[in-house]
Formats: C-alpha cells, sequence, structure tokens
C-alpha cells in the first residue's frame, strides 16, 4: 500500500514537472520569436538610421564644397576691389587728374563719356 501511494505520488509530480517543462519551452519560444522580431525592427531601423546618415555625410560635403566655392568667391571680389580702389578718385585732385586722363584718351561724346567732370558741366 505505501509503495501504491508512493508510485501515485511519483506520478503525479512526474506530471506536474512534464507541465511546467511544456510551459517553460512554450515560454522559451515566445522569448526567441520577440527576439528575432527585435532583431529584425533593430536591423531595419539601423538601416534607416545608415542611410539617413549617408544622407547627411552627403549634404555636408556639398555644402562644405558651396562654402569653399563661396570663400575663393569672396577672396576674388576682395581681391578685385583692391585693385579697383587704385584707380577709384577719392578728392578733387584725383577727380581732375581721372577728368584730364579721360578726356585726353577718348573721343567720346559728353552723354556717353560719364568719367569726365567738365562734360557734365552745363
Amino acid at each position: 500500500m505505501a509503495r501504491a501511494q508512493a508510485q501515485k505520488h511519483a506520478e503525479k509530480l512526474a506530471q506536474k514537472l512534464a507541465a511546467e517543462q511544456e510551459k517553460h519551452a512554450e515560454l522559451m519560444q515566445q522569448v526567441a520569436d520577440e527576439m528575432r522580431q527585435n532583431a529584425g525592427e533593430a536591423k531595419e531601423r539601423f538601416e534607416q538610421v545608415d542611410a539617413e546618415v549617408s544622407t547627411v555625410r552627403t549634404d555636408v560635403q556639398t555644402n562644405r564644397t558651396d562654402l569653399e566655392n563661396t570663400i575663393a568667391d569672396l577672396k576674388k571680389v576682395r581681391g578685385d576691389m583692391g585693385v579697383m580702389s587704385d584707380h577709384i578718385a577719392t578728392n578733387g585732385d584725383e577727380l581732375r587728374r581721372s577728368s584730364n586722363w579721360a578726356s585726353a584718351t577718348t573721343t567720346t561724346s559728353r552723354s556717353t563719356n560719364p568719367t569726365s567732370l567738365r562734360n557734365w558741366r552745363a
């Protein structure tokens, strides 16, 4: 009789153990499925971020090139202005010399020769 009770008790424990093992196997499968799904989503997000970084990198390079070109243009303009400043009259004597030089080197009419001050007097 004690042996029969021990046998029944062992069978109940074996059934409980089998049920618990089945629950754990199901949970492990769910966790594995979630991990695969999360890994797939993480990969997609990573690829999106990678594409965005590539786009930003290209935009930055384009802006850097544009900025370098603009700086070069500004330096050229500044240089041109320095050359031009040597030819711009800043006082009366320079204006008279400019006027005399312009009238001596050109034969244009006063309506088309704005460099000569004498031609503009009424």
